[in-house]
């Protein structure tokens, strides 16, 4: 999906009667991306947000398109060889890399599942043994075809000599629309030991649609792939394109017209789903094959042949900053120095739980729904894979124990938890200068710790693996508690939230995440009960730009603070919520679950503050910082090696905000 994804460094073009990328998923009104903006310009590719698009776009609570992505579980045990030759001229250094640091972050094991072959002098093509190296006319002898096939079923393979009467043509207009590209015959090859099985798992099956002509030929790699299935009872689907576009429905689908799959949603916005024109014809070709059921012909609001538009946004009330001076500034209240806690759901789960380690002589207690542990993210383990290092795959991430020459598969913590050792974390947290000793200021503190067991972000056992960090150090095992049973997708469950994939639920599964926090660490198991009814009075828009002196590091100079009308005066706790916010500018105070905190702020005597990320990303200092430039908080040091600790670029901002609001000199 990364042909039509929308980048921060991506420069927008603006869409034309000749554009080539009519869908840009991102992109402002009317504009849209350069063509192969992928391949071309690979160094703006935030590989960390292309992940998002397989595990969560087809929805989660519920599934709500069913012609869509199978679930990246199914993506586990695969196996990929990527290949770029060094004379390659139309997929730039760090093409593949991308992909290879996209796929590892879906797979168990990466470093036996992928083989990256980038050393061959082959300019842009599938080289054959018969294939001259870049600037020769002698075959280099190396074997594409076979090395793929070697790697991927994971046994060598002899090759042998295709019999022409294995050949045979198909009708494809059975499986495929008129006029999307498609010939009406396609290729298929079937080896003698192949015909009329009926034993399953007896042959193999390659699928390589490209552009061929039946009857007269098949694309060079294809034969050659036919050597190989007769000797070692391989199908090859061979799908042709290369046939009529309606040029009225597709005006914009000249790569299609000129014989291309649609990779760059040319012809539907759901190109890369099952439903897209190209995938659902070969994926009917497939089922065929495999003797199961066709999907429907048409999925409810999919492949329109109406091109997607993007439309603008309502425009929101907004506060101009030259409007600062009428906010009021960070107060003092009397917060009770031992009921100090952070928050956060998934990105800034990761802050809460960084931000707690750093400040635990002032931080008491967190509550974790679906995080990583401490310093995790740019820690180098012993069992970690290492990507090919590319200014794109490594994003800015300061990782001192990377190869030179390799960087960590993105969030490898959170994809692949089994490979994280918690010693080593602790040796960072208890030896690093500006983190407060977790040996001495941990062991009282009190955590929640959340995992959904529909979570397809953080897999198993992330969650335990922030549970164990600090049972090292909580004198008694009770003060941490895990929840890995409730079947929620990736969320911050409030009690409207329904489980995974409920239909029809309109009340939702009445588990009330925030309630469950605040029972635990400060409640210490006794139920706390929230207001029925919010004061959105005692939100209150800040101007802490006092605390941002550096305007490029993504801190805005504006917070909210909810401060429930007994506090103002009165001893209150203080939950931290690190977020995304606006504060100047925000039509209306922050609602979702931060208005579940805040309603069990006005009963429970509790202040609620949220520092506000999402601010401006200096892109001369920080040229790779994908995750900041989308306006998150850094938990992978993408500003600098120092972000875990008290003088982190984001952390010493907000750190100096809580020492005002508590009275910490």
């Amino acid at each position: 999906h990364c042909a039509v994804s929308h980048f921060k460094q991506d420069v927008e073009v603006p869409q034309t009667s000749n554009t080539r990328v009519p869908v840009c998923d991102g992109c402002s009104k009317n504009m849209t991306l350069q063509f192969d903006h992928c391949r071309r310009a690979p160094g703006v590719v935030d590989v960390g947000s292309l992940v998002d698009y397989p595990r969560r776009h087809c929805g989660q609570n519920p599934v709500k398109l069913e012609e869509c992505i199978d679930d990246v579980k199914f993506f586990k045990e695969s196996r990929a060889f990527v290949f770029r030759g060094t004379h390659d001229n139309v997929s730039a250094p760090g093409t593949v890399e991308n992909t290879v640091a996209l796929i590892a972050q879906m797979m168990t094991d990466p470093a036996s599942s992928i083989k990256v072959v980038t050393d061959k002098a082959f300019p842009f093509t599938i080289p054959l043994a018969s294939t001259p190296f870049a600037g020769s006319d002698q075959p280099a002898g190396y074997d594409g075809v076979g090395e793929c096939l070697n790697h991927v079923y994971d046994t060598t393979m002899k090759v042998g000599a295709a019999v022409a009467s294995n050949w045979f043509m198909f009708d494809q207009s059975e499986f495929s629309e008129q006029k999307i590209g498609f010939q009406e015959t396609g290729w298929i090859y079937i080896p003698g030991n192949c015909k009329d099985r009926k034993d399953a798992g007896a042959c193999k099956l390659v699928v390589r649609p490209d552009a061929c002509a039946p009857p007269s030929a098949v694309a060079p790699d294809v034969a050659e792939l036919a050597n190989y299935a007769e000797s070692n009872d391989i199908v090859v689907l061979h799908p042709c394109v290369g046939g009529p576009v309606d040029e009225t429905a597709f005006p914009n689908a000249p790569d299609v017209a000129a014989g291309k799959l649609d990779v760059f949603g040319q012809l539907s916005k759901d190109y890369s789903e099952q439903s897209g024109p190209h995938m659902r014809a070969v994926g009917k070709m497939v089922k065929r094959l495999l003797g199961s059921s066709a999907p429907p012909t048409v999925r409810s609001g999919a492949s329109d042949t109406k091109l997607y538009q993007k439309t603008g946004r309502p425009s929101l009330l907004s506060r101009s900053d030259d409007r600062i001076s009428e906010f009021r500034r960070m107060p003092t209240l009397k917060i009770d120095r031992r009921s100090i806690i952070t928050a956060g759901c998934s990105n800034t789960a990761d802050f809460a739980e960084q931000f707690h380690i750093a400040f635990s002589s002032i931080v008491t207690g967190s509550c974790i729904f679906s995080g990583q542990p401490y310093h995790c993210g740019a820690t180098r383990f012993p069992n970690d894979y290492m990507v090919p290092k590319t200014d794109s795959t490594a994003a800015g991430i300061h990782c001192p124990g990377c190869d030179e020459n390799g960087t960590l598969i993105y969030d490898h913590c959170k994809n692949h938890p089994e490979w994280v050792d918690i010693e080593t974390l602790a040796k960072y947290a208890e030896g690093t200068e500006g983190v407060d000793d977790p040996r001495v200021h941990l062991a009282d503190d009190r955590v929640f710790v959340f995992g959904p067991t529909h979570d397809r972000c953080y897999q198993p056992p992330a969650m335990e693996n922030v549970a164990n960090f600090h049972k090292i150090y909580a004198a008694n095992a009770e003060q941490i508690k895990l929840v890995e049973d409730q079947p929620f997708p990736h969320t911050l469950p409030t009690n409207s939230t329904p489980y995974f994939n409920t239909n029809h639920n309109s009340t939702g599964a009445g588990y009330d995440g925030p309630g469950e926090c605040l029972r635990h660490v400060f409640g210490r198991g006794e139920r706390l009960y929230p207001s029925p009814e919010l004061d959105a009075s005692a939100w209150q828009r800040l101007n802490v730009s006092e605390f941002v002196p550096d305007k490029g590091v993504g801190m805005k100079g504006s917070a909210w603070l909810f401060v429930p009308s007994q506090c103002e005066t009165g001893v209150c706790k203080l939950l931290m919520l690190p977020s995304g916010c606006d504060a100047f500018n925000d039509k209306n105070p922050p609602g979702g679950s931060t208005d579940d905190f805040a309603r069990y702020g006005m009963w429970n005597d509790m202040v609620v503050f949220l520092p506000c990320a999402g601010g401006p990303i200096d892109t001369e200092r920080f040229p790779m910082n994908h995750e900041n430039l989308r306006g998150m908080v850094d938990v992978y040091g993408q500003l600098s090696p120092e972000y875990a600790t008290q003088t982190g670029d984001q952390m010493a901002p907000i750190g100096n905000m809580i020492k005002k609001l508590i009275g910490l000199d």
